[in-house]
């Protein structure tokens, strides 16, 4: 092992708190762009580099207010009941954790929404229209 018990154990806390373990080495493979065979084999630059990436489910959900399809997720938001009352504003706004959090575990792909290509977003906004269809059954 390359990396210091401490990081190698925010690692897997990480990646089991997004519900991530499952696809781990998939995932670490892509963020440090070469194939791994063990967790173990990597140096602790590149476990800061995952962790890192992995962020936070706000900054996953959070989205660009002048993109269209971007204030349509945010509609679609609305009406799943993703929403929370913000503190400082006093009123309902769109929960970019939940959102974040759906793209983390269930999206197809495993990236912030702000790095979404066009084709990218249209898989998220379906899935989402499915999510409401099925609930508004």
């Amino acid at each position: 092992m390359n990396h210091t018990d401490t990081a190698h154990k925010t690692l897997f806390s990480t990646l089991q708190k997004r519900g991530l373990m499952e696809i781990r080495h998939e995932i670490c493979e892509k963020l440090v762009q070469r194939n791994i065979s063990s967790l173990s084999e990597l140096t602790e630059n590149e476990v800061a580099i995952i962790i890192g990436d992995l962020g936070t489910d706000e900054d996953y959900g959070r989205v660009d207010f002048n993109n269209n399809r971007h204030r349509y997720i945010l509609s679609l938001c609305y009406q799943l009941g993703w929403v929370r009352v913000h503190p400082c504003l006093n009123r309902t706004v769109v929960d970019n954790s939940r959102l974040g959090r759906f793209i983390k575990q269930r999206g197809k792909y495993k990236k912030p929404l702000l790095q979404y290509t066009g084709d990218e977003l249209g898989a998220l906004i379906k899935a989402l229209e499915l999510i409401l269809e099925n609930q508004t059954k």
